[in-house]
């Protein structure tokens, strides 16, 4: 069975990327399969589990450039997809 574990607030400081690193850890620890997904333009979290930002990342995934699977990155603390500063200039479209 797959499950989803979203860790979200605008505010920053609230230790998300912290809380879902350990997180993702603890799961991988305990044999499960675990993917992270940063959709933070800080990359803490991508930052956080030494990942590479410069390679394929979640806004290239966004934008129809790669594939999720060509963008997840194998960690020791479980997959991840990166992000990078070029999430900053996603714009959100409320219509």
């Amino acid at each position: 069975m797959t499950e989803i574990i979203s860790l979200i607030s605008r505010k920053g400081g609230a230790s998300k990327s912290t809380t879902a690193q350990a997180m993702a850890a603890g799961f991988t620890a305990k044999g499960y399969r675990v993917l992270s997904v940063d959709l933070d333009g800080q990359a803490s979290l991508t930052h956080i589990t030494a990942a590479d930002y410069s390679g394929r990342t979640i806004f290239d995934v966004m934008r129809g450039a790669c594939s999720i699977s060509e963008a997840v990155q194998h960690t020791g603390a479980g997959d991840i997809i990166s992000a990078n500063s070029s999430l900053d200039d996603v714009e959100i479209n409320g219509d």
